[in-house]
């Protein structure tokens, strides 16, 4: 049925002549669910697919598992400014609608994935140098395995959090914790190559630059 909807509002907006089609807020709810969303305050809100259902699905009907919570490490050997980390974090929250988006099961008549006008960004930063290389190892392990078995609390948000931990010298781990149902493999790639380009960006000029919107 909502493959049915969106064919018909490509051919409705394309209409032969090959522009680009027009996203509209709220266009794939329904007129009372509309409303509710508007009156809520988000930017924008549309049904979940039948893939994000599915992986909601699974993790509720399966607490104790972590097969769609996605936990990815990286470990960098540059100082790391904390503080311009945190603005670049937090212009890609700001520039991408999906960083700020949460699920909704039960509330509306539809399953709804909402989007947030502003999110704060979920940033932990953490000096290990005083431990032990194998404190530090045995430390992030145990951060990996933790988090993966935590659950999301998927109404409130947020569904990606960001973690640095200064290791000594110049040695950093930055790490990633995602519900899978907002980004795949691809996704999570693309996204920290924006991080980071922004963050040398920042390093280099002084100063964060400005995020521009999405297209």
């Amino acid at each position: 049925r909502q493959i049915g909807k969106l064919a018909e509002m490509v051919r409705r907006r394309e209409g032969g002549g090959g522009r680009r089609a027009t996203i509209v807020a709220f266009e794939l709810l329904s007129e009372s669910d509309r409303k509710r969303v508007e009156a809520a305050g988000y930017e924008d809100a549309y049904p979940l697919s039948r893939l994000q259902a599915g992986m909601v699905f699974h993790n509720l009907w399966e607490r104790s598992s972590s097969t769609y919570h996605d936990v990815i490490g990286a470990r960098i050997e540059q100082e790391i400014d904390g503080g311009l980390l945190r603005e670049v974090l937090q212009g890609m929250v700001d520039r991408h609608p999906i960083l700020r988006t949460t699920f909704h099961l039960s509330e509306y008549e539809a399953p709804l994935q909402c989007v947030h006008r502003e999110q704060a960004v979920w940033l932990l930063q953490e000096d290990w140098s005083g431990r032990s290389e194998q404190e530090q190892e045995s430390g992030l392990q145990g951060l990996v395995a933790e988090e993966a078995r935590r659950e999301f609390d998927l109404a409130g948000g947020p569904l990606v959090k960001f973690f640095l931990h200064r290791l000594g010298g110049k040695r950093f781990q930055f790490t990633l914790s995602v519900h899978h149902a907002i980004l795949d493999g691809w996704s999570v790639s693309r996204l920290l190559r924006e991080i980071f380009g922004q963050y040398l960006l920042a390093v280099e000029s002084g100063r964060v630059p400005q995020v521009q919107p999405l297209k």
